[in-house]
């Protein structure tokens, strides 16, 4: 009897493991004015009105932050048939750096993904070099943090580009995402965030499932 249940409860601890080593579940994150829908444009309005960034400064877009490093950038929100959420998007032109945001505490041992739609890329054909866009993940709550990953890109039509990464066991602080230009313009929209656990590891739950069954054993020998 107690071989059986032995057995059964190391099962039931290989087959747990088994399940979460590969159902961990991506939790979304918030991410404010994800598809810079604020501010509202009126009617007829294509544009916010060009809004120069020196340094680093709150930006024309509520909820993100902006750094220009050559002071001459200019960023805000405009109406953009190729936004992927609402009719708006976000732009970066004249080298403008990039729109930031801390979205909240980072997570030890979490896989992050951030994907973000490119609406408008530059035209390959004017602009085929030192054109590219990027997004980038930092541990800090602003540009000033630590990079953790970034994803440049050139792409030549409207579509969806990702960033993922995996933090260790001792992380503390913030996590901020940005979305940089590098000399063509940019248009972003719909910024999404995912937050998944590491799980643990087979050779873990075969550990757990062995003293689970040690632990039975001898308690049916006392018994």
């Amino acid at each position: 009897m107690n071989v059986s249940r032995t057995l059964i409860t190391s099962l039931a601890l290989l087959f747990a493991g088994f399940v979460c080593e590969r159902v961990a579940s991506a939790a979304s994150i918030t991410v404010q004015n994800y598809s810079f829908e604020d501010p509202a444009l009126l009617p007829g309005q294509a544009r916010t009105s060009t809004v120069t960034i020196s340094q680093a400064l709150d930006s024309a877009i509520p909820g993100w932050g902006a750094y220009v490093p050559n002071n001459n950038g200019s960023v805000g929100v405009e109406r953009n048939g190729n936004a992927t959420e609402g009719v708006q998007a976000a732009y970066l032109i004249d080298k403008a750096g990039e729109i930031y945001q801390d979205v909240g505490a980072i997570s030890p041992n979490t896989t992050y993904q951030l994907t973000v739609s490119v609406v408008a890329p530059p035209s390959l054909a004017t602009c085929p070099s030192s054109c590219d866009g990027v997004i980038k993940l930092r541990n800090g709550t602003d540009y000033t943090g630590t990079e953790l990953a970034f994803n440049s890109f050139l792409v030549p039509t409207p579509q969806d580009v990702t960033l993922t990464y995996t933090t260790g066991a001792s992380v503390s602080g913030d996590l901020t995402i940005a979305l940089g230009d590098r000399g063509g313009g940019q248009q972003y929209d719909n910024v999404r965030l995912t937050a998944s656990p590491v799980p643990l590891p087979t050779s873990a739950w075969l550990l757990l499932s062995g003293l689970g069954a040690l632990s039975i054993v001898g308690r049916g020998r006392k018994a």
